[in-house]
């Protein structure tokens, strides 16, 4: 018994004896996403509401109508868009075509305008790194509308 507990405590004492060694700082993700980072065809679904005033324009704390919609978005790399989807409006039910503009960040983070006669609509977006997903919200006055975005 005695052997083990000076065996312990001389293994004790040389690793008291060793240097520490600085811990390694974490890991951290380069942010480093562009306008070509969103290329391609995106599959997406998005769902909320608009809230609409009288004259049926949105304004918050208005009447709000459930919009969901599912489609898909190409990019061309260089801040264009167009796409096409299915929308229901309060369950009316149509098709739409649209274009629009887009600007990333470095930071993975970016916005789009989405051009008459779908919008204007403004978004703000979230991009995984490599550019495969994308979650984006809406960011006009009356409406809580968000959605995700995949490539195909």
């Amino acid at each position: 018994m005695r052997t083990v507990r000076l065996g312990l405590c001389l293994a004790v004492s040389v690793l008291s004896l060793l240097p520490l060694a600085p811990a390694a700082p974490p890991a951290v993700a380069q942010s480093t996403c562009t306008n070509t980072t969103l290329s391609g065809n995106y599959a997406y679904s998005f769902s909320g509401h608009a809230y609409l005033g009288a004259d049926g324009t949105p304004r918050p704390g208005g009447t709000p109508v459930e919009i969901l919609a599912v489609g898909v978005i190409t990019f061309d790399g260089q801040g264009a868009f167009t796409g096409a989807d299915t929308e229901s409006t309060g369950g009316v039910i149509r098709p739409r075509s649209y274009s629009g503009s887009y600007t990333v960040n470095a930071d993975c983070t970016g916005i789009s305008t989405i051009d008459p006669p779908v919008g204007p609509a403004h978004t703000f977006m979230a991009i995984d790194q490599g550019g495969d997903e994308f979650y984006v919200i809406v960011t006009d006055p009356g409406a809580a509308i968000s959605g995700v975005a995949h490539r195909q």
